[in-house]
């Protein structure tokens, strides 16, 4: 009788699990444990656990190899995660293991494990990497349609050579006229090469995809079953237009490269760094061989980029006028009342001022310290720069009349923004700033 019930107990914590935390234990067990190797090789993912929950849900869901199923974990331990509009993901120790937090709200089970996945191969599989990309992932502003378009060209190629590889052809034009045009590229606009080229990113994704795959083939699939899954996923995966997201160009350019690299240079993690471009490494060995110019493509990316250069300069024109307005004051926000991710939609780095970065914010955020707390909607503007006079990672404007003081005691409510801290304020060449105390 008590057998019986302890099953049906197991059974009822089970179906309780969401989704993303059944489909992400199996793919932990019977590929990140069984597998790894055919991931990345040398990453062991034994000591890392993923934790799955949202806003509605009274417990997280433990996965990890002390159990092939979820454990339910009381949540009140990770309600800074898994609040509502709370951080998409969280990384911190639990139980003496690096564990990842994923808020599901939103995401597909397959979202939620291969984000997992990705984040967590930026801990772990790029320990010990160079940084040089990791901070310059916003685009350059105003854009330039030319260095778009010679991605584009490149990235094209790159398809052309892994589909005459799968296809049992000759990659070698293919590879050789992706070589001509990053030549073209990083010869012509070399600044251009740290914001969107982000070898980081690229293997990440790179890892993120295998995993998956893995996951819905298993790790016994055979290299033509893995090339049919590949297939599959690959137009949807791999698309690049004039209209895509500009932070992710370099990142889909990144990770086609390292699929390209899996077939054609055995050992070729080890020379990952950081620092070295996937892209580059995949064509070093080829010559380029000269292509002519696609008129029509290189229209439709004159236009999307006047068009973006429009949207972004009436975007970001009113916030960046309140920089020599000394009616509003800079809030800082620190670094340490930041919970999880800090999800933004874009960013844009100034060409006149590169060390001016503006985030647009993605969602809701809550920031919260033992000195108060600040709450910002999504679409708010966020500037970073190495100016920030109270030493936070960003800060965002308020009218002065919006702010009430009593001491070192500041609350504001305008326009969805609220906050109230502790702190101080500071004036600086005529304008103020307000630093909330950590």
């Amino acid at each position: 009788m008590l057998f019986a019930l302890l099953a049906q107990l197991a059974g009822s914590a089970e179906a309780a699990a969401p989704e993303a935390a059944l489909y992400s234990s199996h793919a932990y067990h019977d590929v990140l444990l069984s597998c790894p190797e055919r991931i990345w090789p040398g990453l062991s993912w034994r000591e890392q656990q993923f934790l799955f929950s949202d806003s509605r849900a009274d417990s997280a869901w433990l996965v990890g190899r002390g159990s092939r199923d979820p454990v339910a974990i009381p949540k009140d331990r990770f309600l800074r995660e898994f609040y509502s509009g709370g951080a998409t993901f969280d990384i911190f120790r639990f139980q003496g293991r690096r564990t990842i937090a994923v808020n599901t709200e939103g995401l597909r089970k397959e979202e939620a494990f291969r984000l997992a996945v990705h984040e967590l191969f930026h801990e772990t599989g790029q320990a010990g990497w160079g940084q040089r990309t990791i901070d310059d992932r916003g685009a350059l502003f105003p854009l330039l349609w030319e260095p778009r378009y010679l991605r584009r060209r490149a990235f094209d190629h790159f398809k052309s050579a892994f589909a005459a590889i799968q296809e049992k052809g000759n990659p070698l034009p293919a590879l050789g006229a992706a070589r001509y045009w990053l030549a073209r590229w990083k010869k012509s606009f070399p600044e251009e090469l740290p914001m969107e080229t982000d070898s980081l990113e690229g293997t990440a994704r790179y890892a993120e995809l295998m995993a998956y795959l893995l996951t819905e083939t298993g790790c016994g699939a055979n290299d033509e079953s893995f090339a049919r899954a590949f297939r599959a996923l690959a137009p949807g995966e791999f698309r690049l237009d004039p209209g895509h997201s500009l932070e992710t160009e370099g990142t889909l350019l990144g990770s086609l490269a390292s699929f390209l690299l899996n077939e054609r240079l055995e050992n070729w993690f080890a020379r990952m760094d950081g620092f070295l471009m996937t892209s580059d490494l995949a064509v070093a060995d080829i010559p380029p061989l000269a292509q002519p110019e696609n008129q029509e493509l290189i229209a439709a990316y004159r236009r999307d980029t006047e068009w973006r250069n429009e949207r972004i300069r009436q975007l970001l024109a009113p916030e960046l006028a309140k920089l020599e307005n000394p009616a509003f004051v800079r809030v800082s926000v620190p670094a340490s009342w930041q919970k999880g991710n800090l999800a933004h939609e874009a960013s844009y780095v100034l060409r006149r001022q590169r060390d001016l970065t503006v985030l647009v914010l993605g969602r809701r955020h809550r920031f919260q310290g033992e000195q108060g707390e600040i709450n910002l909607p999504g679409k708010t503007l966020a500037l970073q720069t190495s100016h920030n006079e109270c030493g936070g990672m960003f800060y965002f404007f308020l009218p002065k009349s919006a702010v009430e003081r009593h001491g070192h005691e500041f609350s504001a409510q305008f326009q969805g923004r609220s906050l109230r801290f502790h702190g101080d304020a500071k004036s600086i060449l005529g304008y103020t700033w307000l630093c909330p105390r950590e």
